[in-house]
């Protein structure tokens, strides 16, 4: 009898152990897979230190993702510092470093924001992303990008399109 006690435990065990390594990854995919849902209409992605203004137009319920470069490990990082926003509520920011051709990283880091138009608003506002050390004030950032985004009806176009 206390053998097949020894046996029942063991096959819990396993049982257990087997679904938790089949479980533990698809949960994890599952909450980054989120953000990949949103409608993104137009892409940004400021790599020219010259570039100061874009210019973008969605529509409501749509998204904007704006990705911005910044050197690794200097401390300052890429902030939106209007956050009241009236017609736009951002739905994911995360910061990657970029890869390079030979599989390595370091140097660059790439800041993606995805922005979503608020359902039954029209208008334009101007999205200001700040390039500072996070304990350093507004005033004090390195670099600024302004976007202008304009939330209309029809379809989204580009800041070339503009």
């Amino acid at each position: 009898m206390r053998m097949w006690k020894r046996i029942q435990w063991g096959l819990m065990i396993s049982i257990f152990g087997i679904v938790m390594w089949v479980a533990a990854p698809t949960t994890a995919v599952a909450e980054g897979m989120a953000y990949r849902e949103l409608p993104v209409g137009v892409t940004v992605r400021i790599d020219d230190r010259n570039t100061t203004t874009v210019g973008v137009a969605i529509t409501p319920g749509e998204c904007l993702r704006v990705e911005l470069l910044a050197a690794g490990g200097t401390g300052y990082d890429w902030v939106i510092d209007n956050t009241a926003l009236q017609l736009l509520e951002v739905k994911y920011h995360t910061e990657a470093p970029v890869l390079h051709a030979n599989g390595f990283t370091g140097g660059p880091v790439r800041t993606v924001f995805i922005l979503q138009a608020k359902e039954g608003v029209r208008g334009k506002e101007t999205v200001v992303f700040s390039l500072r050390r996070p304990w350093e004030p507004a005033g004090m950032a390195a670099r600024h990008v302004y976007c202008d985004v304009r939330v209309r009806n029809g379809a989204s176009i580009s800041a070339a399109a503009m």
